[in-house]
């Protein structure tokens, strides 16, 4: 349905930009206007440089104090300055892909006995930099000094990968942690999240080891109500049948002491 292609989701996000602005300036005013207070940002899907752009010009030419946030983001550090000028969140879907092997171990031929299914030097090198240059362009966004967090990719199973790649590139363990979890609230304006402190919600994990997919997860919390994971022996599969351990009677597990 309508509307199917760029141009015409363009205009129908002017228009509806447009008409907000009338209405606000009074000129069709036919009801008292709505609340849109407790309203989060508007989220904008877009990955390449001609879809970030045309975000970044439509808030510019019709919304400038509009809360937005880019989702997807993957080409988003090439417009790193615009995006913090314009205060627009980007939530970093990390979806990168492996990185591609090294000469020796897809055993290139040379030019002379290259076969015809063996992709030329120009082309992996430029599928080599794009990967790398896509790896780096989270931290690029963070350096930039633009409000952003980092969101798994659409197969759960690569975000092992994607931690490992991002590490490599000299994001912290730490860092990581923290961009797919507490920047994650910030960027979605979400206040009852993403600190373990009086007032907020009382939903965390408590893991051991190196904050990352690696780690092991001990406590599980949702609303206050904790279950405590048992974590299997390395030589053998006991505890895995088992799974999560209720903490008991349902009121939740006594968490106090220092942090």
């Amino acid at each position: 349905g309508y509307p199917g292609t760029p141009m015409g989701a363009l205009a129908v996000l002017r228009q509806i930009l447009v008409d907000s602005a009338r209405l606000n300036s009074g000129a069709l005013r036919r009801s008292p206007d709505p609340d849109f207070s407790r309203l989060g940002p508007a989220i904008f899907v877009a990955n390449g440089r001609r879809q970030i752009e045309n975000v970044l010009d439509l808030l510019r030419d019709f919304a400038p104090d509009l809360p937005v946030v880019i989702l997807g983001g993957y080409e988003a550090w090439l417009f790193a300055d615009r995006l913090k000028q314009q205060n627009v969140a980007v939530l970093f879907e990390a979806n990168f892909g492996e990185a591609m092997e090294s000469e020796e171990d897809l055993k290139v031929k040379s030019s002379e006995e290259r076969p015809y299914w063996q992709e030329p030097l120009g082309i992996r090198e430029a599928i080599r930099l794009r990967h790398s240059e896509s790896v780096a362009g989270f931290q690029r966004l963070r350096e930039a000094g633009v409000k952003c967090a980092l969101v798994p990719p659409k197969k759960g199973a690569d975000w092992k990968d994607v931690c490992s790649q991002l590490k490599e590139n000299g994001m912290s363990a730490t860092d990581l942690w923290s961009a797919s979890s507490v920047d994650v609230a910030n960027v979605l304006n979400m206040q009852r999240i993403g600190k373990v402190k009086a007032g907020m919600g009382a939903d965390f994990v408590i893991v051991t080891g190196d904050p990352g997919p690696e780690a092991d997860i001990e406590w599980v919390f949702a609303d206050g109500r904790g279950w405590e994971f048992e974590q299997a022996d390395e030589d053998t599969d006991e505890g895995k049948e088992d799974g999560a351990k209720d903490s008991g009677d349902g009121e939740g597990a006594n968490v106090d002491g220092t942090w």
